[in-house]
């Protein structure tokens, strides 16, 4: 398993960033029977998205021979910011 899908494995496991998560797409692990969901903040979501796309920019680099049957976490992250980006604007206004 390549870094990428570790990482976004890890915290769709133990750290999902909204209680529906994992239903985006089935390659998208559950998160563990004790963990509770909660939204993760607009700031969170933007540090893992960076985080995400240094390590897939790397590995792409690198030429990594990635599972080609992986969600696209950073997809996933980036409609999540954009939603919380309105939600914070509709509240500002």
């Amino acid at each position: 398993m390549c870094t990428y899908c570790y990482c976004g494995d890890q915290f769709s496991k133990w750290d999902p960033p909204y209680p529906e998560w994992h239903k985006q797409s089935p390659l998208i692990p559950a998160p563990m029977p004790q963990v509770v969901p909660n939204i993760w903040p607009l700031d969170k979501a933007k540090e893992y998205l960076e985080i995400l796309k240094q390590i897939k920019s790397l590995e792409d680099q690198l030429t990594c021979a990635c599972e080609p049957n992986k969600a696209d976490y950073i997809a996933l992250l980036g409609q999540l910011v954009k939603k919380l980006e309105a939600q914070n604007a509709g509240k500002q206004a």
